[in-house]
């Protein structure tokens, strides 16, 4: 079971990562990361249909961020922006593991990738290099942690089943990516009109 799931994350990123001839080496490490998050959805779960369906958008975002935060280590000269995206990848290794862990008793299909719209949004943003790349980067994050957020929400509101547990204690993490984003985007911002001024 393990050599297959090292080979079957080694064949999604070489298909998600292939640049012009070259597989890139810290992206890769950290899509790596976020897929072997997905891949601990290989023993199946099942849950009520509210549940299963905020199971797998999370699981589907959760990839997107992770995806995107790994693609910003590549392409993004801010350090700062490359600090956060590491941090992003960081914490959905814990994503994972909690998600992983609240469904656990209940049979749930495991996804098998994003939802076609955020793989539409992983192939706008990461098309894209240079400043445009950290500004549609940090626009795709902030987006997509406040979906997060409400939906967590929702989650968190629900009876008191593990998912619901598991949902209130990412909300903090959520929120403060959610922040980090928009303070690195006003960031941004500021220094952009900087530029204008001159």
């Amino acid at each position: 079971m393990a050599l297959a799931l090292v080979s079957r994350v080694r064949r999604e990123i070489a298909r998600s990562w292939l640049v012009p001839g070259m597989l890139i080496g810290a992206a890769t490490l950290a899509a790596l990361v976020t897929l072997c998050g997905v891949a601990a959805w290989e023993r199946g779960f099942a849950a009520d249909d509210a549940e299963s369906r905020f199971a797998m958008n999370a699981a589907s975002l959760g990839t997107l961020e992770g995806e995107l935060a790994a693609g910003a280590l590549y392409h993004a000269s801010s350090e700062p922006l490359r600090e956060f995206a590491a941090a992003i990848i960081d914490d959905h290794r814990r994503f994972y593991r909690g998600l992983e862990k609240a469904a656990q008793g209940v049979r749930l299909q495991r996804p098998d990738g994003m939802i076609q719209e955020h793989q539409d949004a992983y192939i706008r943003v990461t098309a894209l290099r240079g400043e445009v790349f950290e500004r549609a980067y940090l626009e795709a994050t902030i987006e997509e942690e406040e979906q997060a957020l409400a939906a967590f929400n929702v989650e968190a509101a629900r009876a008191h089943s593990d998912f619901a547990r598991w949902a209130a204690d990412m909300l903090p993490a959520l929120q403060k990516h959610l922040t980090r984003a928009r303070e690195l985007a006003a960031a941004g911002s500021a220094v952009a009109a900087a530029r204008l001024d001159r």
